[in-house]
């Protein structure tokens, strides 16, 4: 019997009529304690690769191979890898797929980051660069994946447009990109599936405080995707009469969703 791919398996699971809710992990043991709590996919992040080994700098590609490897091998579940802090330039997205892929990852999400500053400098000017090189990633990344999805990041700053915003959202779709994983304010929201339609979608948070938003509300608005790093969320196994259970303690923004999947 043929064994489906991880790329393919999350390709399914982004396709159901139910939001897909992948939380964030820090190592191998986050993972399988997502597992057993239900969940059906893993988020795992540069921050969190060097917060785990740890670094604060000079995270490698291999690095987050390994740690990608260990995860994957202790969840069994699709791994959407947020790590291009090590690969490098555009040239490098290539070589990176070929070693992640194989290694089992299912999807990874490109960014326009970590690009030096030209000189003098304006902000602006540097935006448009990095959605440029972001298209060349997503480009790249796109032509050497055999399965993997390739999902970028959409990225709506503190003060920023939406009309920017969604531009950039749709130039990424339009590069190749299997979906944009956002990050906005909850008042932009629901506009975005609507302005897109038959994107696919995937909440990552917002980089400016603002109103709880619970994976119904997603799910109603048209994401296909949750993907929150809960920063304050434990993970305990409790071992007690032989049995194992998971109790979530997570910010209050997010109880109903966890309750509901235990």
């Amino acid at each position: 019997m043929k064994t489906a791919r991880p790329g393919e398996v999350l390709r399914e699971l982004l396709g159901r009529p139910a939001i897909l809710d992948q939380p964030a992990v820090c190592d191998p043991l986050g993972a399988r304690l997502a597992r057993e709590a239900g969940y059906e996919a893993v988020t795992l992040g540069g921050y969190a690769i060097g917060a785990h080994l740890p670094l604060t700098s000079g995270l490698s590609l291999e690095d987050i191979e390994r740690t990608a490897r260990a995860v994957i091998r202790a969840c069994g579940l699709p791994l959407l890898l947020d790590a291009d802090i090590g690969w490098g330039g555009t040239e490098d997205i290539p070589g990176a797929v070929a070693r992640l892929e194989p290694a089992g990852v299912a999807a990874i999400e490109v960014s326009g980051q970590h690009l030096p500053a030209e000189l003098p400098y304006s902000a602006a000017r540097e935006r448009d660069r990095a959605h440029r090189g972001l298209l060349a990633r997503v480009r790249a990344a796109r032509a050497a994946r055999e399965h993997m999805l390739i999902m970028a990041r959409c990225t709506v700053p503190p003060g920023g447009g939406y009309d920017g915003a969604l531009g950039q959202a749709a130039g990424l779709l339009e590069a190749g990109a299997d979906a944009v994983v956002l990050h906005a304010p909850a008042s932009q929201l629901p506009r975005f599936p609507r302005d897109l339609p038959g994107a696919t979608l995937i909440y990552a948070g917002s980089l400016v405080p603002g109103p709880p938003v619970t994976a119904s509300q997603l799910q109603r608005w048209g994401y296909r995707g949750l993907s929150v790093q809960y920063h304050r969320c434990y993970c305990t196994r409790m071992v007690a009469a032989g049995q194992c259970a998971i109790t979530w303690m997570p910010g209050a923004e997010h109880r109903d969703d966890l309750e509901r999947k235990q």
